[in-house]
């Protein structure tokens, strides 16, 4: 990477780029995306958002991207924000831009007070699960929610350590 690693949320200029990185995410993992760019500007910044998307950019093309979104569990009442996907551009893989999208997720998760964050990643992608418990995740027993993050991992990455 030539210029130092921006992790922002998504703007309107970014949707095409995040529809072909989708595309790339989806082949990855032997599937085909439908989503397009209409999809995350609706989704992602309209009036019918749904998620937050988060850019890492360090030039063109952006060098990956992660989509979240806020829940809360009204049994125990607290927040919760869920990564749903993570891409990064296979070139730069290795490279530190996921976990500089994961730390800024979970610092932007704590400074709006949620208390915790979740990953749905499948537990067969060995890269995936080995990078997720080197973040602090804790492995679950939940087919819908894999991963979570909490306590002293959630303020460790939550202070950019």
């Amino acid at each position: 990477m030539q210029t130092a690693l921006k992790i922002r949320k998504m703007k309107r200029s970014d949707a095409e780029s995040v529809a072909k990185m989708m595309k790339a995410l989806a082949a990855y993992h032997g599937d085909e995306s439908k989503a397009g760019a209409r999809d995350f500007l609706s989704y992602g910044l309209g009036s019918a958002k749904l998620a937050t998307i988060w850019m890492a950019a360090s030039g063109a093309p952006p060098a990956g991207f992660a989509v979240t979104y806020d829940w809360m569990n009204f049994v125990r009442v607290y927040p919760i924000r869920h990564v749903d996907l993570l891409f990064v551009q296979e070139s730069i893989r290795r490279m530190g831009v996921g976990s500089a999208l994961i730390k800024r997720i979970v610092s932007d998760a704590k400074s709006s007070g949620v208390q915790r964050v979740t990953v749905g990643a499948d537990k067969e992608n060995e890269a995936a699960s080995s990078f997720y418990q080197r973040m602090g995740f804790e492995l679950r027993d939940d087919p819908s929610i894999q991963y979570q993050l909490v306590c002293a991992n959630f303020d460790r990455l939550a202070s950019g350590a």
